[in-house]
């Protein structure tokens, strides 16, 4: 998998996958197969920990030639041990939650909108505490 990829590219369809699977009747270890999406479903997250991927507010799915769009949802990260999460609701308003520090409430931060760019949430520096985005949920 290219680690500069981002979403749609590993969404794109007939695009042949390499496995380090072992085949039982010739013992080749670099066995390929072809995804085929046949329906979009209505979450879909990604973990992103050890990838380089671009975060965007909307990601488009054409699997019947249809357009399917989805919206940026949430974001987790992970820093110091602990979970921490972003959440976009139907405006684009960003609310951020730590369960040690907020509660059951979550924290407004700002518009989606209003972000220069939007890989500015691959991270997030709360207090002085830099977490990583690990999974990124769209829906």
């Amino acid at each position: 998998m290219d680690l500069n990829a981002n979403i749609n590219d590993l969404l794109a369809p007939n695009k042949i996958q390499l496995t380090n699977c072992l085949c039982s009747k010739c013992g080749e270890t670099r066995l390929s197969y072809e995804p085929v999406l046949t329906h979009v479903p209505k979450i879909w997250a990604f973990g992103v920990y050890n990838l380089t991927l671009p975060i965007h507010d909307e990601i488009n799915i054409h699997p019947d030639d249809t357009r399917h769009a989805l919206k940026l949802r949430g974001i987790i990260y992970i820093g110091q041990y602990h979970f921490t999460c972003r959440v976009f609701d139907e405006s684009g308003a960003i609310w951020h939650n730590d369960g040690i520090t907020t509660g059951r409430t979550s924290s407004f931060e700002g518009y989606l909108q209003d972000l220069d760019d939007t890989n500015e949430l691959l991270y997030t520096n709360i207090n002085g505490q830099i977490k990583r985005a690990v999974t990124v949920i769209y829906a």
